[in-house]
């Protein structure tokens, strides 16, 4: 139960803690300079913003893992980060005109039962 509580607590401390309001603003839309000229230029493409913001979440998870004597395995490590992947991308787009995870508490639940599943079979 340790090592849930762990899990949880580091999540949140990640996933909002340590994302900046760069990341949360651009992890689900371009970022878009319109010059002098007015020509639009993209200077930062969504997926490497969420990129960012994914590996932030891990790293703060295996951070707290490991210094509280705990060891996630690396495909835990991989179907964290993935699933946080997809379900930020979700979250963050609509698909035919449907937002498919409408609120940040359904993308929180997401992602905390992807933890717990991932507690439970032992690879985080």
């Amino acid at each position: 139960m340790d090592r849930l509580f762990i899990l949880i607590a580091s999540h949140f401390v990640g996933d909002f803690g340590f994302q900046s309001a760069w990341m949360a603003e651009f992890k689900a839309k371009d970022m878009v300079v319109v010059g002098a000229g007015g020509t639009a230029v993209v200077v930062t493409r969504w997926y490497e913003v969420l990129s960012y913001h994914v590996f932030v979440y891990i790293s703060t998870m295996i951070l707290f893992m490991r210094l509280l004597g705990y060891h996630p395995t690396p495909q835990g490590i991989v179907a964290d980060a993935t699933t946080h992947f997809v379900i930020d991308r979700l979250k963050g787009r609509d698909f035919l005109g449907v937002r498919v995870i409408p609120s940040v508490w359904l993308d929180q639940m997401c992602h905390l039962t992807v933890r717990v599943i991932l507690w439970r079979i032992g690879w985080l």
